[in-house]
């Protein structure tokens, strides 16, 4: 890795293995963070494949694991960061519409502290308490 590299953050949105929680190579563990899924329905999906596809399951899985990046030790700050990032890749549409909903709540918000400060009642509310001061 060079200098640059090392400089970019980790893509949260990027398909990557889990180390920490693999059981052989983290594949399964990486989609299932990726996703939101639960790792165990993941792994049992990957072995009812194998008796569907057999070879073709295995060698997916070895090409898989070499080509997948590890996943970096800090990718997410914290645990709502992400189930954020978990819901962008599960269902993006719904995440735009949390955001805009979270955002016109906020807009809205802003509006009414703007409209109070800018009253005069705002400035004579102020003017007397700094008199009582």
């Amino acid at each position: 890795m060079n200098g640059f590299q090392s400089m970019v953050p980790p893509d949260p949105k990027r398909l990557y293995r889990n180390r920490k929680e693999r059981v052989v190579g983290g594949v399964a563990a990486g989609i299932a963070d990726y996703l939101g899924w639960d790792k165990t329905l993941v792994r049992l999906a990957w072995v009812a494949s194998l008796f569907v596809a057999g070879p073709f399951t295995f060698f997916t899985y070895i090409v898989m694991w070499m080509v997948m990046p590890e996943a970096p030790s800090q990718l997410f700050q914290s645990e709502t960061e992400r189930s954020f990032w978990q819901s962008v890749n599960a269902r993006p549409r719904g995440t735009v519409g949390d955001l805009n909903r979270t955002f016109a709540d906020l807009d809205q918000r802003l509006a009414k502290m703007e409209k109070r400060v800018t009253s005069p009642d705002f400035t004579l509310d102020r003017e007397f308490r700094n008199l009582g001061a």
